[in-house]
């Protein structure tokens, strides 16, 4: 098995894991950084490293990791707009994934560190002119997002939603393989619940969407069944 195989196996695997703790133990987390935390730590591994070309040693796992496309956040809403700003333009702004997992490969073919730190616009532009199938150059194995619902605010109605567009540019013009938005929910029931499931179950196919509800009602801890995107996503998701 590839070292890229591998890496793909354990996300799949700590995925699935922080999903689990949560549906065992809705108040195990206080706060979306918690679970955060949770996925990171089901998913270190020191076989999760990569050589870059003059030797130096990188990880491939990384939070807040920089979008390679410009966006206006609030555009995210917009069923509309089905695509990001230009990123050689001035509109919007580049944003970052709750968590990032490079492809190996990438660590190890590309030009410096800064090109896999990808703090640099100016570099990211210069990737995309010397391949002109960046589309299909994926330097991310996996672009993830988290929301953790706790309360009755629409505010995440609106933020899945964000979650779900800004993935989808990841997948269509941001180097990225494979995307996934995990959203949590300790709470019983609100008015905007349904929505929030409805944005989830609407996901484009092309990202993999899930709502993971568990609560406690009358002294009893309720675990539903995970819901995903009403047709089957095309990528590959862990059982």
């Amino acid at each position: 098995m590839s070292k890229k195989e591998e890496i793909n196996e354990a996300v799949w695997r700590a995925i699935n894991k922080t999903i689990n703790k949560f549906r065992e133990n809705p108040y195990y987390f206080f706060t979306e950084s918690d679970i955060h935390s949770y996925f990171y730590c089901a998913l270190y591994s020191s076989k999760h490293e990569a050589l870059t070309k003059d030797e130096k040693q990188m990880y491939c796992i990384h939070r807040e990791y920089p979008t390679n496309f410009r966006y206006n956040k609030k555009e995210l809403l917009d069923n509309t707009i089905s695509e990001p700003c230009e990123l050689e333009g001035t509109s919007g702004s580049r944003g970052h994934y709750d968590m990032a997992v490079l492809d190996p490969d990438f660590i190890k073919n590309v030009n410096s560190e800064k090109d896999i730190v990808n703090k640099n616009v100016s570099l990211v532009i210069k990737r995309a002119q010397n391949n002109k199938n960046f589309v299909n150059s994926k330097e991310l194995l996996f672009a993830i997002e988290f929301k953790y619902v706790i309360n009755n605010s629409k505010n995440f109605v609106d933020e899945v939603k964000m979650d779900n567009k800004k993935l989808l540019f990841a997948i269509d013009s941001g180097g990225v393989d494979k995307a996934v938005n995990l959203v949590f929910c300790n709470v019983n029931s609100t008015k905007h619940t349904g929505r929030i499931i409805s944005e989830v179950q609407n996901a484009d196919n092309n990202i993999l969407s899930i709502f993971i509800h568990s609560y406690y009602e009358d002294g009893q801890k309720r675990t539903p069944k995970p819901i995903m995107n009403k047709k089957e996503s095309r990528i590959k998701h862990g059982k």
